[in-house]
Order: structure tokens, then sequence, then C-alpha cells
């Protein structure tokens, strides 16, 4: 149907009016154009209009107009019909793509997806083949590879989707759908084909590096590279649950991206083969410093270390494959890195070591080179001023993680002691690092502070970050404790010589000292013991390891020096207010020994005994049954005597103490040393 010069220029202005206009205006226009949509001409209307405007707004229009009217009268439409109207769709995108608007190419490129994902199970199975023949013959052609690539992307998020975008059926159609896609090879094909294109451009693309921001842009020879990109990252992130179980039959429909992608045996001869690894980081070599491409292609490259399954046909090619992912990604830890790199960086170091053999890795020739960077870059990161921005912090919570999983691999009596040390190396550093941060952290809060920042928040490591130290630091447990004990004595040193000589302190270099005697309780408490939920925790193998190797050597108990330096910190606190010297007390340092008692009774008060969790015959006199439990339990009660008495006022020391008495009572053999107790009987 033609439409009249009248016609066309009252759409035209609607369609305007729409997209810029407000209130009644915008409404008008709306309610116009809805009439249009629902009319029986609806789809020689929009033909029209896309045949005839050069308005972006009206061919936007058009496009919807189309949409709903192909799918309200599909049963009246010929497969000619609607070959014809996909093939002149696709022509008009091709005519015009140099000039046309991103929204309407999208917007009328998911019109040609829908149409072909709608007639495919009605329609002959070469109308697919031939329609994914003729988007291949574009791609080859450099004036339409552009398209081409588009066309891919738009095919992919209409396949891939749950959004539905075809209103009126059923979730098993979709679902069929995307199966099909992938079952029938048209994802894998579509996947090869982009592989091949990025192959074969890879020396013009280093060519042209430095330009890389101009010579992607619509309209210039490289335009088609960020779809091309685009598609492959989407294609990554395809669902590929239960392919492994149903022989590379894509599961249910899922959007976002997952920890593990399992794409089945049907793409070995795709990642199996290091030039996919390699292309992909050749890629993003080039397009490093292009924010779309450089972020999309960091996707492709965390996507690619999640990679498990059966896609790897034995253990060696699994090894084989980590091996050279884990290569590619230390180079770029090796080069000048920028902030948002670090999150993809640390995430696909996190993948590697999760998603394969963590023993294997740490046996292997390689390991002592790569654990070495690893570790410069997780320190890098913690060195950095004060870390506040979210990538480094993000960045460092996967590094974190991924090191907590290698010393998890290690613990065990099986584990060869040469391996545990070696590693444990690392672990120190890291700790040593991490203790160093929180000390030049806490100076910070005192500057905050000393600045009356009324907005100021504790922005310091959050409390999982302290239970992962913890569990890293364990792996060299002997040079962590003594590293806590003697940096917790420094400052408990400095503090009594000012109770004693009477000396006058700053208000900011005392808020320093106990800022930082703060965050090193939490340190400590995270590293003698894990939290106690529900069943009573063991104390944890390392510190027990530790303190039997120190009995057989018949040397001090590092993991006692640690404690009993905890417990001279707190007594310090009666002599700090018995001189009158409350410039020296802090709420902070009572909440959080109060908390470290709590966690630290859990475990070693009256501890329990395992063949996984030793105990050393000098721990179990300390605070076994007998003498040493009724001392140590004497002690606690005191504190939390003092905490309700001088602390009332602190609702955070309180609670810390409700809690440490909620967590004895809660032990029955605890509970029978408490009852016949005086100072519990003056808490109840």
């Amino acid at each position: 149907m033609a439409l009249a010069g009248a016609n066309l220029a009252e759409i035209e202005a609607a369609c305007e009016r729409m997209s810029v206009g407000v209130g009644q205006q915008r409404e008008e226009a709306e309610q116009y154009l809805m009439g249009i949509r629902n009319s029986p001409e609806a789809l020689a209307i929009g033909k029209a209009i896309i045949e005839t405007s050069n308005v972006d707004s009206a061919c936007f229009q058009a496009a919807c107009m189309l949409k709903e009217a192909i799918l309200r009268d599909w049963s009246k439409l010929t497969h000619a019909h609607r070959q014809e109207l996909k093939g002149q769709l696709l022509q008009y995108v091709i005519q015009r793509n140099a000039t046309m608007k991103p929204f309407v190419r999208s917007q009328i490129l998911q019109l040609v997806a829908i149409i072909v994902k709608r007639g495919w199970f009605e329609e002959p199975p070469e109308l697919f083949v031939e329609f994914t023949n003729y988007v291949q013959a574009l791609a080859q052609e450099e004036a339409t590879r552009a398209v081409a690539m588009f066309m891919v992307l738009a095919l992919l998020e209409e396949f891939s989707s749950n959004s539905r975008s075809i209103v009126g059926l059923s979730w098993e159609f979709h679902h069929k759908s995307q199966q099909r896609f992938h079952q029938e090879g048209h994802l894998k094909l579509f996947f090869s084909l982009l592989l091949s294109l990025l192959s074969a451009s890879i020396d013009n693309l280093r060519a042209v590096q430095a330009d890389i921001q101009n010579v992607t842009l619509p309209g210039a020879p490289l335009a088609w590279l960020s779809p091309c990109i685009a598609a492959v990252n989407h294609m990554l992130s395809w669902d590929f649950t239960d392919a492994e179980a149903k022989g590379g039959v894509l599961g249910s429909l899922k959007s976002g991206r997952g920890d593990v992608i399992t794409p089945g045996v049907a793409w070995r001869d795709i990642f199996m083969q290091p030039s996919t690894i390699d292309l992909i980081y050749s890629c993003f070599a080039v397009c490093r410093h292009h924010q779309m491409l450089g972020h999309a292609l960091r996707q492709c490259l965390v996507d690619l270390a999640a990679i498990r399954g059966d896609v790897f046909p034995d253990d060696a090619a699994r090894q084989a494959y980590f091996q050279h992912s884990l290569r590619s990604v230390l180079q770029l830890v090796g080069t000048e890195q920028h902030e948002h790199e670090f999150v993809d960086v640390s995430l696909i170091l996190l993948r590697l070591v999760t998603n394969f053999k963590a023993g294997v890795f740490l046996r292997s020739a390689s390991a002592p080179e790569s654990l070495d960077r690893i570790c410069n870059f997780t320190c890098m990161l913690m060195q950095r001023e004060r870390s506040e921005d979210i990538s480094t912090q993000e960045a460092l919570d996967h590094l974190f993680e991924m090191w907590s999983s290698l010393t998890l691999a290690l613990h065990g009596p099986k584990v060869e002691v040469t391996l545990r040390q070696s590693v444990g190396l690392y672990t120190a550093k890291l700790f040593r690092t991490f203790l160093e941060k929180c000390l030049r952290d806490a100076a910070q809060e005192v500057e905050d502070w000393t600045q009356e920042d009324d907005d100021h928040e504790d922005r310091s490591v959050l409390e999982e970050r302290l239970t992962a130290l913890g569990c890293i630091a364990r792996l060299a447990a002997e040079d962590a404790c003594e590293l806590l004990a003697s940096t917790i004595q420094e400052r408990i040193s400095a503090l009594q010589n000012i109770i004693e000589t009477q000396k006058p302190i700053q208000e900011a270099e005392a808020g320093l000292v106990l800022e930082q005697l703060h965050w090193l309780l939490r340190l400590a408490g995270h590293l003698l013991a894990d939290e106690g939920e529900g069943e009573v925790p063991y104390i944890p193998q390392c510190m027990g390891s530790l303190s039997l190797q120190a009995e057989a050597e018949q040397r001090a108990d590092p993991v006692e020096k640690l404690i009993n330096t905890v417990v001279q910190l707190v007594q310090l606190e009666d002599v700090a207010r018995k001189a009158g010297r409350g410039e020296l007390l802090s709420p902070l340092v009572a909440q959080y020994s109060t908390w470290f008692f709590s966690r630290w009774a859990q475990t070693y008060l009256l501890p329990e005994s395992s063949d996984l969790a030793p105990i050393s015959n000098h721990l179990r006199r300390l605070y076994g049954p007998g003498p040493g439990a009724e001392s140590v339990l004497s002690f606690v009660i005191g504190r939390a005597l003092s905490n309700l008495q001088h602390w009332a006022h602190e609702d955070e020391v309180v609670t810390a103490t409700a809690l440490l008495l909620l967590s004895l009572a809660g032990r029955k053999p605890v509970a029978r040393l408490l009852l016949p107790m005086q100072g519990w009987a003056h808490l109840s």
C-alpha cells in the first residue's frame, strides 16, 4: 500500500512527538500511532514507511508496527510472503547501514530474527539453512560484514534470551528454539565464523591498534569488529546447562553469566585448540584501550577460564588447557594495567584455580613462578593508596578467595611438608602485606576523624576478607602468630610507657594506636579460630600442629604467645583506667577483645580433639579440664563484668559481651563450670 505524502508527513510528525514530546502532546501522538498499529493495514503501512521515510523515529515505529502485525497475522501470511518480507528488511539495512541509527537497525534486525524464530518449526528446514548461508556470505564481504555481525547478534539475543520477545507463545516454544539452535550446530557454526574473521584480520588490527577507537566507528573500515566481539561474548555466556548429560544439548533458559561453563563434547575441536585462547588474548591486546571492546574481550577471557566438563577428553588435556590459560593471563599481570582490568584478571585467576585441580597446579614445574607473580599482583593491589576504589576491592576479594582455595587444598596429612612450606612463603608475604595495609588504613581512619568528616564511614576491610586472610595465613601459622604478637606487643609497650611516665599524648596519636589495635585483634581472632555456628568447632589443624611441633621441640608455643599477648592488652585497660588515662581507652578495642574471647573460647576452652585436629598436651593443660579451664573462665567472666560496669553506655560493647556470655552458657561442659562461680552469680 502506497502512502500519500500528507499521510506520511502526519505519521512522521506523530513519531517525532512520540519520541521527544511530553504531556498531552505525547499522549495524542501515542494514541494516533496506536490506532495505525491496530488497524488491518498496519503491515502494509509499516512496509511503506520503511521504504519511503527518512525520519529515524518513523522507521523505528514502523519496525515496531511490523513486529506486532506479523505476529498477529502470522497464520494469514504465506511462507513466500514471510520470506519476502524478511529479505526486504535485511536488504533495507544493508543499503542504509552507513547512515542508519543504531536503535533503528537494532529494531529491524530483531524483527528479522523474530520472523526466523517464529517460523522455524513450521517452515521447511532448508529455509533456515539458506538464511544462515546468506548471513555467512554477507560476512565474507567487507561491504556487508558489519550487517552480518549485527544480524548474528540479533539471532543470538532472540534465541538465547528469556525475554520472550515473541508474545503469546509458550515457554516451551522458546526453550525448544534455544535447544535446537545449539543442538543442530548453528551456535557453533556462527562461533567458528566469527573466530575465523577475527583470525584473518588480526594482523590488520595490530597495524591500526593506535587508532582502534576511530577505525571501529560506524561507517569505518572495521565497524564490524564491535558487533563481532559482542557476538562472541554473547555466545560464551550461553547457558550450556545439562550440555554434558544430554550430549551437548542446551538446558533451561537463563540469563547472566555462570561460574562454570560446560559446552560438552561437541565443542572439543574449538576449545581444545590453543589458538582459540591465543586469538582472544591477541584481540584484547589490540583493543585493550578501547573501553567497550576491551571490556567485552575481558568477559570472554573470564568465560574461557570457566570451561569445565567432558569438553576435555582426559586429564592431560585439562591440565594443558589450564597451564596455557594461566600463562596467558599472567602475561597481563606482567604488563602495565589499568584499574578497570583488575577485577577481570583476578576473576580469571580465581576461576582457573577453582575450576581445575589446585593440587595438580601446585605440584607443576611452573607453580613457583606463577605463584610469585600472583602474589606480587595481590600485594600490589593491597599497597594501593587506601584501596578505596570499587575495582580494587572487588579484585582483592577474588584473589583472596583464590588463595583460600589454594591453601585449603594443602591441608591434610597426605600433603607434602615441603609443598606446604613453599606455598607458605607466599601466604606469609600476603599476610604481612595485609597487616601493613590494616595499619595504614587505621592511620587514615584517624585522619578522617580529625577532619570531622560527618559522612565518614568505616571503609576498611570487610569481615569476609578477614576470614579469608585468617585461612590464608594459617599455611604459615608460626610466622603469622609471631608477627601479630610482636605487632600488638609493640603497641602495648608504647601505651605502658605512656602510663608509667605519665607522658601527655595527642588525641590523634592515641586514636591511631587504639584503631590499629582493634584491627590487630580482629586479625588475631580470625587466625586462631573459626566461627562456631551449630557444633563446637575444633582448633584449626594448622594451629594444633604448630603447638604440637613447639611442644616436641621444647620451645615456646607461638599460639599461646599470641593468646597471652591479647590477654595482656585487655589487662592494660584496667591499668589505664586506674591511672586516669581515659584517652587510652577505646570502646572499639573493648568490643573486639570481647569478640576475640568469644570466638577463641568456643574452640580452645575445653577443646575437642580428633584425628584431624590434634591438641598438644600443653594446650590441654592450659585450657582443658581442671585448673586451667577454671582460671581462663574466671578471667573471661571478669572481663564481662568489667564491660557491663564501665561500657554500659556503648551498645556495641554490651552486645559483644552478651554474645560472649551466651556462647559460654550454650556449651554444657562450660556451663557446668560457670554455675558455681561467684562472678557468674554476680551476672545473674
